[in-house]
């Protein structure tokens, strides 16, 4: 175990060549650089970090990992896991777009890598269009790879905050304006974006297993989290000015904040 919850203005950690199984960071907003490499992770949680510029996780056993929130990354290594290729677009889609300096993302470790037919079929384009270079573990450029696919465009200015119970699942049915409109549900290790439509969807299950906070990226014009009992506490919707349509039945709420919303 390490136990730094009081380091609040750690800059550096470095936990490479242990056995640890996850990890979450959080509360380290000073945090630049993460060396977790050569572990046994099955869950990397870097959500919070927003100022890192350095992640070295390669050499464990992650199937996903989400870099959304961490808008200085400028240098990822991640050979070694556990990656499908559509796993492999949803990293790059997460990676930031680079102005102004120079910014590595790793995937293979050298051209015999285990994952390199994997890696083959995902999109290199959408980090290199972003300004990354991609390359192997020695520096030198990987070939453009074959696969077409292209991010989901999600509109992050409009975002909804949910307080709710950790390791508790919650229930969420969506609306949009219009049908194809995607959105991201993010909470910890969870990160899933998915299209929404003019209809109200089915009651979706979103399990939070590390962490109470729970965000709704997107041009949602609708948002119901009725009957979740005591596992949403207080919710704030006001940072999403297309919201038209809210049911928060039946929950514990004691705060609620919805200063932009306009009742009609």
């Amino acid at each position: 175990d390490i136990f730094i919850d009081n380091n609040k203005y750690l800059q550096v950690i470095n936990c490479s060549f242990n056995s640890i199984p996850s990890l979450t960071i959080k509360k380290f907003n000073f945090l630049r650089e993460l060396y977790c490499n050569d572990n046994n992770l099955t869950l990397l949680n870097i959500n919070s970090n927003i100022a890192l510029e350095t992640l070295h996780c390669f050499n464990n056993k992650l199937k996903s990992l989400n870099c959304n929130n961490n808008v200085a990354l400028t240098d990822v290594r991640v050979y070694g896991n556990l990656f499908t290729f559509s796993k492999f677009n949803d990293i790059m889609c997460s990676l930031p777009t680079i102005v102004g300096t120079q910014a590595t993302f790793v995937p293979l470790y050298n051209p015999s890598d285990m994952l390199a037919y994997v890696f083959g079929s995902a999109n290199s384009n959408i980090a290199t269009e972003k300004s990354w270079n991609v390359i192997y573990n020695d520096n030198t450029t990987i070939p453009f790879t074959s696969g077409d696919y292209i991010c989901p465009f999600v509109n992050n200015s409009n975002v909804m905050t949910l307080k709710i119970k950790q390791g508790r699942q919650i229930n969420l049915k969506l609306l949009a304006d219009t049908a194809e409109t995607y959105v991201r549900v993010s909470c910890g290790s969870l990160d899933t974006t998915f299209a929404i439509n003019d209809t109200w969807s089915d009651a979706m299950p979103f399990y939070a297993a590390d962490d109470d906070i729970l965000y709704i990226y997107g041009d949602a014009s609708g948002l119901d989290c009725s009957e979740n009992g005591a596992n949403i506490s207080n919710i704030e919707v006001s940072n999403n000015a297309n919201l038209k349509h809210l049911n928060c039945a039946q929950n514990s709420l004691t705060h609620y904040f919805w200063d932009n919303f306009k009742f009609t």
